[in-house]
């Protein structure tokens, strides 16, 4: 019983204390993984679940710390002097993921620490680097992939005449899709391209 005392108090210690430091001193970070977890072993505490069932729910809210840590620590010095444009915008609704959060989040600094170094032409390959994991996470997150095996502009097997797996795509293939399924308007497209072609 004290067990599931400590493991209550350690969650709503999250909920009361840590969780709106946190979220003060890091207000762009995506906490929602740690909160689902940590909801996860309230709930349990009420049901007097088995230990086995606790420590599953404890290693998922160790893994969502890990990664909020590992986010903390990429956070560029700029961030938190109050620039707002080198927080990077909240990829939750693109990507459930939260590994590919993460991924999305560190291009966005390094695409930032080489705007602040004037390293222009690093930048331009980061922003490309970073346009082509949006394009494949929005890829990712499509439960039926028939629209982009079927798109026009899909890039095709020169042998066999098939849609290349998605994965392989160049950025070009992706910027030609992702227009067509109209998951980017003409304007973004132009930018794309531009970004692209540099």
């Amino acid at each position: 019983m004290d067990a599931v005392a400590t493991l209550k108090s350690t969650a709503y210690a999250w909920f009361n204390s840590h969780r709106p430091t946190v979220a003060l001193g890091v207000p762009f970070i995506d906490l929602a993984s740690v909160d689902r977890h940590y909801t996860t072993v309230l709930e349990l505490t009420d049901k007097h679940a088995a230990k086995t069932t606790y420590l599953g729910a404890l290693q998922n809210v160790t893994v969502a710390l890990t990664a909020v840590r590992q986010t903390v620590l990429l956070t560029p010095a700029a961030s938190s002097t109050g620039r707002t444009d080198d927080v990077p915008p909240d990829f939750s609704p693109l990507v459930g993921n939260i590994e590919m959060r993460n991924i999305l989040t560190r291009r966005w600094h390094e695409c930032c620490k080489c705007v602040g170094a004037d390293a222009h032409l690093a930048a331009i390959v980061m922003m490309g680097g970073l346009l082509e994991a949006l394009f494949v996470a929005r890829a990712n997150k499509l439960s039926d992939k028939s629209a982009l095996v079927n798109a026009a502009s899909a890039p095709k097997d020169k042998s066999t005449g098939k849609t290349l797996n998605y994965q392989e795509w160049m950025l070009d293939s992706y910027i030609k899709v992702a227009r067509e399924l109209n998951w980017i308007t003409e304007s973004a497209k132009d930018v794309a391209d531009i970004l692209k072609e540099y």
